[in-house]
């Protein structure tokens, strides 16, 4: 059922936008300090930015009068959100947004266990952990429990860890905060943490090592870290597969107990309740967390020992010949949260996104997506970057004006005029930010995570408004470091120059991925005898062995989405196979060709209408995971001499073929179903590439017991998700209509 992520990946730009979650400044001085004074003459954009300013966003930013320099009209006093903190005895900090207008509670989870708290060589184990709170179940609620629970509820849940912490966003219609509130924390403070499901997380990281080539803007992002950061630090490394494979289960249970501590932990929630009644019910939730064994010194405001950058300038290169644009990043470290030139920052990076476009323009016009980001980050040095892309002929000429406007910033060539011209669309952007209270809770909860200032939701707008030409000067003086470091990716033999006219060395940026050491998990004697029970009770689940044995074809139908660009697409898929590994699928979507795919053993094609090309090696691999992962035929692996079937403990069966392919099936215990699949196989690259798909609605067709609902997630994000709507089995299928072209 997954072919269809197979489908070729677009190319992907690393243009991103302005990113102003992580930006505070120091507290404003105290009304008693500024008394007296003589208030400061604003800009003129800043004035008609604030009179245009939506009234609604008056109720966010504060009392501007006193921060900006100039008086908002008293009959639109500027009132801060609803917002109230508090500190459990425990030491569980709570963040909470009286909101009468939302349908929906938002609930955000920081934990100080990222990356910067792993074991040393245990890269990834942060990740690990965290989507095992996620998914792991708690308490009688088993992980396939879990999910069907929150579908029913309306739940979305998503989890990360990042370097300084993991992260936790919920989402939920407000009728069910009671129950949904409940479920959260005993995920965090009690998660089963089953074997299946550490299985599960395991595997969605060996998957993502295989996809960190998948995208230029991902190697350029992965490659800029290392250069501008200690390459070991938890800002820059990277899991592998040599990390993930040292990784068991005992170390996430004692990376949990650890580092999900009370005293560790930020919680913040916008409901539709009033502020009493959410601190009454965090209360009796969260008040007797108990904090464990092995607590994290410092508390969630602890800040992230990360090595400071030492400036150097680098240029670092991977050459892709089927690439007719070019990518690349150009920038260095610099810039931490509580700097107080912030906004003079975000005010430069803007003029030069005006900048860079109306070069391009003088150099000749041609084609070149530009922009320019200064990113602080809250616990230390964050990363100014010029990202582009360009026509590959334009390579080296493209940089060097980046490298060029970068100078002319950093010996203050702009004018006021420059300045006032970008003024107004970046306040009036802050501003539309200020109306979305969940982004501001969120900051909110930043601010109290790292010891930030509170009022971090409106620092962004108060210092961009009153920043001055002498002020972005300054920064843009102390700040834009003349040593850069810069990575490329593109064509070599299309460049207008090489870039050693850039730099005198340049350095091949590596996309080699190690092979793991194997892709078939140990086994022993007792496991192996007691795979052969636990196949035995899956096989008269589905129907019987004999039944499932006497299956000579079948054909399944399925309906749902597919994700495109990470956004859900409507597909059909269907899938035929014939006794003798004779198997066709063919899919298609609502926009775009039909495309269909073949292997009888000996054949493998794949084809559009009126075009049929030979599968490639890796294509093929996939296809044969395909038909090893047929429910009914996965269930037979005891009668296939090239399959080894095992039970290494917590409900799973494992079922190998080879060092190449490896199956996972966790089996819900009361009713010997599986409700998750878990598969892997070996690119000729040596990367792995994990499925996983959770099983659902069970049904029985023809006699034989099949799930109604399969969600799909490839090396972790999740990538369809669909119905069945026909099952038939034993239907006469000929060969010949699966070999049919389209």
């Amino acid at each position: 059922m997954s072919m269809r992520r197979w489908l070729p990946s677009l190319f992907m730009t690393a243009v991103s936008g302005l990113l102003l979650a992580q930006l505070a400044k120091p507290p404003a001085p105290p009304a008693a300090a500024t008394a007296g004074k003589k208030k400061l003459a604003a800009p003129a954009a800043a004035k008609k930015a604030a009179a245009e300013m939506p009234d609604n966003a008056a109720a966010v930013t504060g009392d501007m009068s006193l921060d900006l320099g100039f008086g908002a009209p008293a009959s639109r006093g500027l009132r801060p959100l609803p917002v109230s903190s508090f500190t459990l005895p425990n030491g569980v900090e709570i963040v909470t947004l009286e909101n009468r207008d939302t349908p929906q509670v938002h609930l955000y989870v920081l934990v100080r266990a990222g990356a910067s708290v792993e074991p040393a060589g245990k890269a990834g184990l942060a990740q690990i952990t965290a989507r095992m709170v996620r998914s792991g179940g708690t308490g009688d609620l088993t992980a396939s429990a879990l999910d069907d629970r929150l579908g029913a509820m309306g739940v979305t849940f998503e989890a990360s860890a990042l370097d300084s912490r993991a992260q936790f966003v919920w989402r939920s219609p407000a009728d069910s905060f009671e129950e949904g509130a409940t479920i959260l924390r005993d995920l965090l403070t009690s998660p089963r943490f089953d074997a299946d499901t550490f299985d599960q997380a395991h595997e969605a990281a060996m998957g993502a090592v295989a996809e960190r080539n998948n995208g230029p803007g991902l190697i350029l992002s992965r490659v800029f870290r290392e250069r501008a950061f200690c390459a070991a630090s938890a800002v820059a490394r990277q899991p592998g597969y040599d990390s993930l494979e040292k990784i068991s289960h005992a170390e996430a249970v004692a990376f949990h107990r650890q580092n999900y501590l009370p005293g560790s932990t930020v919680i913040a929630i916008e409901s539709d309740l009033s502020a009493a009644a959410m601190k009454a019910r965090v209360e009796s939730l969260f008040g007797a967390w108990k904090p464990g064994a092995g607590a994290s010194p410092g508390g969630p405001g602890g800040a992230l020992r990360t090595p400071e950058p030492e400036p150097a300038a680098s240029l670092s290169f991977a050459d892709r010949p089927e690439f007719r644009q070019s990518l690349f990043v150009i920038g260095h470290a610099g810039g931490r949260a509580a700097d107080a030139d912030f906004g003079a920052m975000l005010l430069l990076c803007e003029m030069m996104n005006t900048s860079l476009p109306r070069r391009v323009c003088e150099a000749g016009g041609w084609g070149a997506d530009w922009a320019t980001v200064w990113e602080p980050a809250p616990d230390r040095e964050g990363e100014f970057l010029v990202r582009a892309v360009v026509e590959g002929a334009y390579t080296t000429q493209a940089i060097q004006i980046a490298k060029d406007e970068i100078g002319r910033y950093r010996a203050g060539q702009f004018s006021d005029a420059d300045l006032e011209k970008i003024r107004t669309g970046l306040l009036t952007r802050l501003a539309v930010r200020l109306q979305a209270s969940s982004d501001q809770l969120f900051e909110r909860a930043l601010a109290e995570f790292y010891g930030l200032p509170a009022d971090l939701p409106a620092s962004p707008y108060r210092s961009v408004a009153i920043a001055t030409k002498a002020d972005v000067a300054k920064a843009a003086a102390a700040r834009l470091q003349p040593a850069h470091s810069i990575a490329v990716i593109g064509s070599a033999s299309v460049f207008d120059k090489p870039l050693t006219t850039i730099a005198a060395k340049v350095e091949p940026i590596d996309l080699s991925i190690a092979r793991p050491t194997s892709s078939k998990a140990q086994t022993d004697p007792e496991s192996l005898a007691r795979g052969k029970d636990a196949i035995a009770l899956l096989q008269k689940a589905l129907g019987s062995a004999d039944k499932l044995a006497s299956i000579q074809d079948l054909s399944i139908r399925y309906e749902g989405t597919v994700a495109v660009n990470g956004a859900p697409a409507p597909l059909t898929v269907h899938d035929r196979w014939i006794q003798g590994d004779v198997y066709r699928q063919d899919q298609a979507m609502k926009t775009g060709v039909p495309r269909s795919f073949f292997y009888n053993g000996r054949i493998a094609w794949l084809g559009v209408p009126g075009q049929v090309e030979s599968m490639s090696p890796d294509t093929l691999a996939q296809v044969r995971s395909e038909i090893l992962r047929l429910l009914f035929w996965l269930a037979l692996s005891d009668r296939d001499p090239k399959r080894q079937v095992a039970a290494p403990g917590g409900n799973v069966i494992l079922v190998n073929e080879g060092d190449k392919y490896s199956v996972r099936i966790a089996v819900d215990p009361k009713t010997n179903l599986p409700h998750r699949i878990l598969s892997r196989w070996t690119l000729t690259s040596g990367a792995i590439v994990s499925i996983e798909e959770s099983l659902s609605g069970w049904k029985e067709f023809d006699g034989v017991m099949w799930p109604t609902r399969i969600e799909t997630r490839r090396n972790g994000p999740k990538s369809d998700d669909v119905t069945v709507v026909e099952a038939r089995f034993n239907s006469g299928l000929k060969a010949a209509d699966l070999e049919r072209k389209p």
